[in-house]
């Protein structure tokens, strides 16, 4: 039995263990009290407290890190409590030096503050102390440790401890720490387990008693939880064994069964509208791109979302922020495109009083300072000048910028997502786009597929539309009819979900009943369309795979070529019939026919029975 996968109940009914590998999962997010933290590594704005009960005792190493971390002298005598923001120049460090002849038997409350927009409070009792932040806090003892430290992001706090001098040095000389976790602090009278797991949890532990076993979902992954048997001598203790997709799929000779309902639970769930990121369907490519970003999501990667206008980009991103570390905090979403070319260096890094004529007093923040321990989408990216694009750069790769007239370099705890509609490759060939630039947001791309090219999901797509776009117009439920979705799959789409939803929703308006029938359609271009944008989707992917792409007219021409060809072929040969269903005049097309060399000599020798017709 892997004791990493358990979640243990004693006899009182109190939660009294959970395995390693769930605790991510299972506990409830920013606990009042929380039991430890997972390895992590300190990042640039995470704000750090410390407490030093006697300074006298510091050796010169970790006073020269103190000084470092807090960018000030340190007393060689007393104690003191400090508080700074981890590699942020711009942000006043905190430093108290305490009363040494303060009663230490005496509750004291040494600091009480608001840093960085974060409630901060420290008390000392006898033998411990209490650090606070927002709405939770963790108690240290004071058992002669040199620093009590604790730091918090954003999101919470992630680490504390009352560290030893070469634990505290080697934390701060590495940038990153291990995993603690106290699980005596489980056995508190108030770990009942509504108050420290999450709900879905709770319902899995309690659905599992009574039929063995439950498949649920939890925080984009699929869990098995079970009811494990226990020997008598044990008592009323209740053990569960959780199973992750990856243990299952690791061990899918002992798993079969459950695999293959974790697998049809996982299917219904996508089917009926995707329970990851918010994705349609059940098709290849939507499932592939929810593998992607499951993985992708929780981390702090650079994502760079593509594909044509209209295809949800936008969503997506916010979905991602949703699935992300940082969901506790902003998400700020910049359109490169709307903003005056002028102005956007300003409106993304800001800038400093008096740095141009107009320039607000006093500043302003810029979206990079807005989204600090969040998100920032640059949705069209390629929109920025190339004279921003290498301040951009330097934000990705140094986490550093200036504002605008300023001189002190500012920090950017930010994670990026980035999007465009063009050709990024083509855009670098051109010389419009820088290519560092191009392979520092190009980590984790996801293409995301236009709807012409899932029609094998198109009605899953509708129907989970429908209801919502019904709901936000406050009329009654609309059913699509077979010869309205018949007429939809036969369009192009060029406006992807964006033009779907347009269409719904008018449809919806135009219904007479609760059936929307092919009338209450209407397109903004003509039915044939798709087949166009097809055969020109193929030609494009054709062209791609050669060294370059041709030149515009070129690429036209060959569409117009294929064109003729095509409508000829359909009307056996006859280019008056062609040229009528072209649209253009029978002199017009003899000059395309012998400009694109289509005709053989068979074709030559029907000229004059066309000529007849």
């Amino acid at each position: 039995m892997n004791y990493d996968n358990l979640i243990i109940k004693n006899k009182d009914g109190y939660v009294s263990y959970i395995g390693k590998n769930l605790r991510s999962y299972v506990l409830k997010q920013n606990l009042e009290e929380p039991f430890g933290y997972g390895a992590d590594q300190i990042r640039s704005g995470d704000v750090i407290l410390f407490y030093v009960d006697n300074l006298e005792k510091l050796s010169r190493k970790v006073r020269a890190e103190l000084e470092r971390l807090c960018e000030i002298k340190i007393e060689e005598i007393g104690s003191m409590v400090a508080v700074c923001a981890y590699m942020d120049e711009n942000t006043n460090n905190i430093v108290k030096n305490l009363d040494e002849n303060a009663a230490d038997n005496v509750e004291t409350v040494l600091l009480d503050t608001i840093y960085r927009g974060i409630p901060i409070g420290i008390k000392r009792t006898q033998s411990a102390v209490e650090f606070r932040a927002n709405r939770q806090y963790v108690t240290l003892e004071n058992n002669d440790s040199p620093i009590l430290a604790v730091i918090i992001s954003g999101t919470g706090f992630k680490f504390f401890r009352a560290c030893s001098e070469d634990e505290f040095t080697g934390i701060f000389e590495s940038g990153s720490f291990d995993e603690c976790w106290d699980e005596r602090l489980l056995r508190y009278e108030n770990c009942l387990d509504a108050d420290i797991i999450d709900g879905t949890w709770i319902e899995a532990l309690k659905q599992s008693e009574t039929l063995g076993e439950s498949i649920i979902q939890s925080r984009n992954q699929m869990w098995c939880v079970r009811r494990n048997a226990i020997p008598e001598e044990w008592g009323n203790m209740k053990i569960w064994e959780v199973l992750d997709e990856k243990t299952l799929l690791d061990s899918a000779d002992s798993y079969t069964d459950i695999y293959a309902r974790i697998n049809e639970e996982q299917h219904k769930l996508e089917y009926e509208g995707g329970y990851t990121f918010g994705l349609w369907g059940n098709d290849e490519k939507i499932s592939r791109i929810r593998f992607l970003l499951r993985k992708a999501a929780v981390t702090n990667t650079t994502i760079l979302l593509t594909g044509e206008s209209g295809t949800g980009k936008t969503y997506l991103a916010k979905e991602i922020h949703k699935g992300s570390k940082r969901q506790n905090e902003i998400f700020v979403h910049v359109n490169c495109a709307a903003i005056p070319y002028q102005l956007i260096e300003s409106e993304l890094f800001g800038y400093e009083s008096g740095a141009f004529t107009g320039a607000k007093k006093g500043g302003k923040a810029g979206y990079f300072q807005m989204a600090e321990g969040g998100t920032i989408f640059l949705d069209e990216i390629t929109e920025l000048p190339l004279s921003l694009q290498g301040k951009l750069l330097e934000v990705l790769q140094n986490r550093t910028y200036f504002r605008v007239g300023g001189e002190k370099k500012q920090y950017a705890n930010v994670r990026l997502i980035a999007a465009t509609n063009r050709d990024l490759k083509g855009l670098v060939r051109e010389g419009k786009f820088r290519e560092d630039l191009f392979y520092r947001i190009n980590v984790f791309p996801i293409q995301l597929p236009p709807l012409r090219h899932r029609m094998d999901c198109f009605y899953s797509i509708v129907r989970n539309l429908l209801p919502e776009i019904c709901d936000r117009l406050e009329v009654e439920q609309q059913v699509l009819s077979t010869a309205a979705l018949k007429k939809m799959e036969e369009y192009g789409w060029p406006g992807n979900i964006r033009e779907l939803e347009n269409v719904l929703e008018k449809a919806c308006i135009l219904s007479d009943g609760n059936m929307i029938m092919p009338g209450d359609l209407e397109f903004s271009t003509e039915l044939y369309m798709r087949d166009e944008i097809e055969d020109c989707d193929r030609m494009i992917m054709e062209k791609e795979s050669e060294s370059a792409l041709k030149p515009l007219k070129a690429m036209r021409e060959e569409f117009e070529k294929r064109a003729i060809e095509k409508v000829l072929a359909s009307c056996n040969g006859s280019k008056v019939r062609a040229a009528e269903i072209l649209g253009i005049g029978k002199t017009s097309l003899f000059e395309k026919i012998k400009k694109y060399n289509i005709c053989d000599t068979q074709d030559r020798e029907r000229e004059d029975r066309d000529d007849d017709y």
